[in-house]
């Protein structure tokens, strides 16, 4: 106890000496501290202090900002970039296509070769000649051009190539394309903004997969289905107005334009109005589920949440309030009925006359399929989907690409959540129906008219890509609401496709490697942007965000623009070979008319023929032709006489100087000399053009003894059916004689006299291409395809040395022909021939001295639209073997008129005149609906029905 004072007491001494005695330095270093201290505690003060003056200023700017209403991008720029855009890349395409006037080529492919620019061409000359609309000489000895028209000409853009040179038609054609093209885009791109109610630079893009899609590359060249393919989009946006918003008159007017311009494709756009209206009906309650789906942003990197919304509505409209009843089902029923009534009657004027001419063509032939049948295996109509698959243009496989990147947003859209169940249960049934439509025999049949389209197939195609588009971007709008496993299962779904796919069709010439590696890897690219994007908006990174959203649409414009740049490559033709014989032909055809200018001709090409149009193109009277509405029985009548004849199409190639006669052909043009006789004599020529007379050419009307003279014994062959044909028909016999059949790589032929010879290929020969050589002059044949096809080797005198050879060993009959006996028998058939004083393109006014009473045969295509007047009454008309107009005829002296007036025309324009005004008042009604509710209801029940 002691001891621990003693220590207390040492230790309390010693404290003060401690104190006194510490080291300076401790002490310094311990001030340093101190002050150190109070430095980095003023510094962090001042840190807060700024970044509170900070967070004050940009909250103040956010204010700003957000008191400030958003800029966004007006509907009209938007649009804009919609045509420009596509506009472009058509421009880049053609440039790379060497199109004019970036090279010597046009866009001219397949029909776009030899129907649209030469009907091009006979419209050209109708506006600036003022002929009528309603008739033409120039194409199949007389053709119902108001029904020319609706099949090609409808579209109102087409009517403006009057303003160009005729020599500029052909790129005006191609810059028609260009721009209907971009029109597509542009309509494609108002659907989206107004279905989702966006103004997002995303909707540019999936127009462009509609306009630019594979149907698009494939078969652009058909300028006349463009019109219907742009309206389609317009024609739904107003269906489903009808159906949700009761406003009717955009689907009536929208659709009515459509069925206008273009009536064949209007078929498939009606068709796909019913569709597309039950699948509106069926998902009409969609919004009436109030199924709350998450939403939510990510700010600085993190998630926030946002109040819940209801599942997407399938129109950007106001809807009615409720379930769809009974009642309001029977009710838009109705209307939509009614509406597409209007829609039908306002195309009425072009309808009418083209269903007759149609019941005259060989599509009035069809029949409905006797049964169920599959064209091809069932898994190629999804590999249709891949990057640059060729398009077919013969067969039955449908066009279906529209981006790779659909590939990816169908499978998503599959599980979607924020769609409802119902919706991509009916979606997607339409898909499969479409899908399954493409490869079954019946219901391709139905979607084409009731008959069976002639090339191109699975036309109506471009609708179901544009339901693949709509449905792709709605699952573009969600993507930020997918997980990273939805976006990896996608994409193994298609992973499983495209291996399955290059397996299947391993050693395709279709779906080749290339086909399958570029697909993949567009797969691939496409996947990672969207996880790329998907980063950069959970990171609220924007300039990441809108890095990747222009890549993707450079890839996307990248992508169609090479799918439909290399598909077109196919159909560019030579601009300066279209129009290589234009200054010679129009010279010997003027020629002609300045020869015989009040007289009733027909001109031909003997050989160097374009198409079997080209009296439309060089507007002169022409027996050839290939439409869609082309006469069956004259097709029939041509083949078995020997003359060309092929599907929708007869032509002048095969002809002998008997069947040139009987036709009326006056003039034939030849790019080479032709021995010249008592039959055929030369007129004139210019720029490797010649005119040839043939003298022995009948008028357009002759006395023959009944109709049924002019027939002949169908089992002989084509030169023996014309022996039989003129004997009938005049009495005098073997105008042609038999010389003998060769069957030898090089066939000698010896002229007995002077006189023509002929041969007929038989259609047991493989033999394409026929080479004559007389005198060491060679004449070349081609298309010896058809069923014994007629070659005139041509007036040869006696000792010419005749060698002909073939593509193959030719199988030939061989024939000669008097020259005395074909001018016999032709002047006995003038001299109760029609004396032709006047005549237009809907007029023929003469007289005829007929011998004796008889049948009066016009050398017209039978149509009930032509009436015929005797002495000023109007006779009975009939059809000679269904090809030709006859009238009876007694002996003697008569005046003879024949009037045209296509035969549904007149009943035609007033149903649309009607269709038009009930428009008007419909539009009159809706304005009082909008404006003045109380007059609306005290309206009459049956009037608001309608509207």
């Amino acid at each position: 106890m002691e001891r621990a004072r003693s220590a207390e007491r040492n230790e309390e001494t010693l404290q003060p000496v401690l104190h006194t005695s510490s080291n300076k330095k401790l002490r310094d270093a311990a001030e340093r501290i101190k002050v150190e201290e109070a430095k980095r505690k003023a510094k962090e003060a001042e840190k807060v202090k700024k970044e509170n003056e900070k967070a004050m200023k940009n909250a103040a700017r956010a204010s700003k900002r957000a008191s400030k209403p958003k800029k966004e991008m007006s509907n009209k720029q938007l649009y804009a970039l919609a045509f420009i855009i596509p506009l472009g890349l058509m421009v880049i395409i053609y440039a790379f296509l060497k199109i004019y006037p970036f090279g010597d080529n046009v866009y001219l492919r397949c029909d776009s070769w030899h129907q649209y620019a030469p009907f091009f061409g006979e419209l050209w000359e109708k506006i600036r000649a003022g002929g009528s609309f309603t008739y033409s000489w120039n194409i199949g000895m007389g053709t119902n051009f108001s029904a020319i028209i609706p099949y090609y000409l409808a579209s109102p853009i087409d009517w403006l190539i009057f303003i160009f040179p005729k020599d500029d038609i052909l790129e005006v054609i191609s810059y028609i394309i260009a721009l209907k093209v971009a029109a597509s885009s542009l309509t494609c791109t108002i659907y989206l903004t107004k279905h989702f109610r966006t103004k997002r630079l995303s909707t540019i893009a999936f127009g462009l997969m509609y306009a630019m899609s594979a149907y698009m590359a494939g078969y652009v060249w058909n300028n006349m289905w463009l019109d219907v393919i742009i309206m389609l989009p317009i024609v739904f946006l107003g269906l489903e107005k009808l159906v949700f918003e009761d406003s009717c008159l955009l689907y009536a007017l929208s659709l009515g334009f459509s069925i206008f311009s273009n009536y064949y494709i209007g078929i498939i756009l009606c068709i796909s109005c019913v569709l597309y209206y039950i699948v509106l009906i069926l998902i009409y309650n969609v919004r009436d589920h109030k199924s709350l789906l998450p939403r939510f942003k990510y700010v600085n990197g993190e998630r926030v949440d946002l109040p819940p919304e209801g599942i997407h509505r399938p129109a950007a409209s106001d809807i009615e309030e409720g379930p769809l009843t009974v009642g309001m089902f029977f009710k838009k029923t109705f209307r939509f009925g009614f509406y597409s009534l209007i829609g039908g009657m306002c195309g009425a004027v072009m309808i009418l006359p083209e269903a007759y001419a149609l019941s005259l063509s060989a599509s009035g032939q069809s029949s409905f399929p006797k049964s169920l049948s599959e064209y091809y295996p069932l898994i190629e109509t999804f590999a249709r989907h891949l990057f640059n698959v060729p398009t077919a243009i013969s067969g039955y496989l449908p066009s279906l690409y529209c981006g790779i990147v659909i590939l990816l947003l169908v499978p998503l859209y599959i599980i979607d959540k924020r769609v409802n169940l119902r919706e991509k249960v009916v979606k997607v049934a339409l898909l499969l129906f479409f899908i399954l439509s493409f490869d079954l025999n019946v219901p391709d049949y139905i979607w084409h008219g009731f008959h069976f389209p002639n090339c191109l197939p699975s036309r109506q195609s471009f609708v179901y890509v544009f339901i693949l588009v709509v449905i792709g971007y709605e699952v573009i709008r969600d993507l930020m609401y997918f997980e990273a496993k939805d976006l990896l299962g996608a994409f193994g779904i298609v992973l499983l496709f495209i291996v399955y796919t290059d397996s299947k069709f391993s050693g395709s010439d279709i779906y080749t490697t290339s086909v399958i590696f570029s697909s993949l890897g567009f797969v691939v690219l496409y996947l990672a942007l969207m996880f790329l994007y998907r980063t950069a908006r959970m990171k609220s990174k924007k300039v990441m965000k809108r890095v990747v959203t222009v890549v993707a649409f450079v890839v996307v414009s990248a992508e169609l623009t090479y799918n439909m740049g290399n598909n077109m490559s196919l159909g560019c033709a030579s601009r300066s070979g279209y129009l290589r014989d234009n200054k010679g032909v129009d010279a010997v055809v003027d020629y002609a008319e300045q020869l015989t200018p009040d007289e009733f001709y027909r001109i031909e090409k003997f050989n160097g023929y374009r198409t079997r149009n080209d009296g439309a193109w060089s507007n002169y009277r022409s027996t050839s032709v290939f439409t869609s509405i082309t006469n069956y029985e004259v097709e029939k009548l041509f083949g078995k006489l020997g003359l060309l004849k092929g599907g929708n199409s007869y032509g002048f190639g095969g002809a002998t100087p008997v069947t040139a006669s009987l036709l009326g052909v006056k003039y034939e043009i030849s790019n080479s000399v032709l021995k010249e006789s008592s039959h055929l004599t030369y007129v004139y020529g210019e720029d490797g053009e010649l005119l040839y007379q043939n003298n022995d050419a009948l008028p357009i009307g002759f006395m023959i003894k009944s109709a049924d003279s002019f027939d002949f014994n169908s089992s002989y062959n084509v030169i023996d059916a014309q022996n039989d044909l003129m004997q009938n028909l005049t009495g005098i016999s073997d105008i042609f004689t038999y010389m003998g059949n060769l069957n030898a790589d090089n066939c000698e032929i010896v002229p007995t006299a002077d006189q023509y010879i002929l041969v007929v290929v038989r259609n047991n020969s493989d033999c394409k291409t026929l080479y004559a050589n007389i005198n060491g002059e060679t004449t070349t044949f081609n298309y010896l395809d058809t069923d014994n096809m007629i070659c005139n080797l041509g007036f040869a005198h006696l000792g010419d040395e005749i060698t002909v050879t073939g593509s193959s060993r030719p199988d030939l009959l061989v024939y000669s022909m008097s020259v005395e006996k074909l001018t016999e028998a032709m002047n006995s058939l003038k001299a109760g021939g029609l004396a032709v004083t006047k005549f237009s393109d809907t007029k023929i006014e003469g007289s005829v001295n007929a011998p004796e009473g008889g049948t009066m045969m016009f050398t017209i295509p039978y149509d009930e639209g032509w009436s015929v007047y005797v002495d000023g009454k109007k006779a009975d008309t009939y059809s000679i073997r269904g090809a030709f107009i006859g009238v009876d005829m007694t002996a003697g002296s008569h005046d003879v008129k024949l009037k045209y007036t296509p035969k549904g025309l007149s009943a035609g324009f007033i149903i649309t005149i009607i269709a038009l005004v009930l428009i008007v008042i419909l539009a009159l009604l809706y304005r009082v609906k909008r404006t003045n509710k109380g007059s609306y209801y005290n309206m009459p029940g049956i009037i608001r029905l309608f509207v």
